[in-house]
């Protein structure tokens, strides 16, 4: 900041010094509160990674970081997270980690089985805006489910649904939670079917698949669009089991078994399979509630 050199001294020695060298280098107002706030939250909007990972340490311009950081969680995460777990992380930061992190988590994706009659049905009656109702009505009831239970809804893929849990919340019992989310989901479902038979609407289907393992998480993307995600093989094999499903028309939920040997003691499984998944040299054991 120009080549004024800012010396040890109290609070204020320091303030009025860090404001003349402000506007020795901004010209006058340049150090003023407002003006220092202001290109801190410049700063945060620019540089969104390094802002959502920024852990301040004190001083005006870090006040204004701070600022714009807890602002873009809050825009990043609002729609995917529980309003008090978003707040938590506005509250520390210092959990989203900058780049990438390795961590075990649970995976689960949900997708509507059999979406082409739906979407011929509305196709027949000129109806895109109904087929659209129906599909945001659909995800907004999984995703309240998805909430609920701790997760994070990493995107929306068509009529499918990512999410994790585990990060950026951290949460002991992942596993159990990703389980009975896929368990509420199917309830749900049948509450759903229920009430577009009533409307002579065709019937709906799911099928999730859910695994545990070890990922990457983070924020990934480019430096001015990017998403908090995870990838790994853990995260491929839960795509996996969710195909699976169209191969056991009575199992909307499968489950591999690194997630059901997570599972808490009165959360029973009976086991569906050995098969075998693309990506995946071996056998996979898996598993279904025993009952919903």
């Amino acid at each position: 900041m120009a080549n004024r050199k800012i010396r040890k001294g109290s609070m204020a020695e320091l303030s009025q010094q860090y404001r003349a060298a402000a506007e020795e280098r901004y010209g006058k107002g340049g150090g003023s509160v407002k003006a220092v706030t202001k290109r801190g939250i410049e700063y945060a909007k620019e540089h969104p990674v390094e802002a959502a990972s920024y852990v301040v340490t004190g001083g005006i311009a870090g006040a204004g970081v701070k600022w714009g950081a807890k602002q873009l969680i809050k825009k990043q995460f609002e729609h995917y997270l529980d309003p008090r777990q978003v707040a938590i992380l506005q509250k520390n930061p210092e959990m989203l980690k900058l780049g990438g992190d390795r961590k075990e988590m649970s995976f689960l994706f949900s997708d509507i089985v059999g979406f082409t009659p739906i979407s011929e049905h509305f196709k027949n009656k000129d109806d895109p805006e109904g087929l659209c109702e129906l599909i945001n009505d659909y995800l907004d009831r999984m995703t309240q489910i998805i909430n609920n239970n701790g997760g994070c809804v990493d995107k929306y893929m068509g009529d499918c649904i990512m999410a994790f849990w585990n990060a950026p919340i951290p949460c002991e019992n992942h596993a159990e939670m990703a389980v009975k989310s896929s368990i509420e989901i199917a309830v749900e479902t049948e509450l759903l079917k229920e009430e577009l038979s009533a409307k002579g609407l065709p019937e709906i289907k799911i099928g999730s698949g859910v695994n545990t393992g070890d990922c990457i998480v983070g924020n990934m993307g480019s430096k001015t669009r990017f998403d908090y995600s995870c990838i790994g093989d853990a995260v491929n094999l839960a795509a996996r089991l969710e195909a699976q499903t169209r191969q056991y028309p009575n199992c909307t939920t499968l489950y591999s078994s690194y997630t059901m040997e997570q599972l808490p003691d009165n959360m029973k499984s009976v086991e569906i399979d050995k098969v075998k998944v693309k990506g995946k040299d071996e056998l996979v054991t898996i598993y279904s509630p025993l009952e919903y």
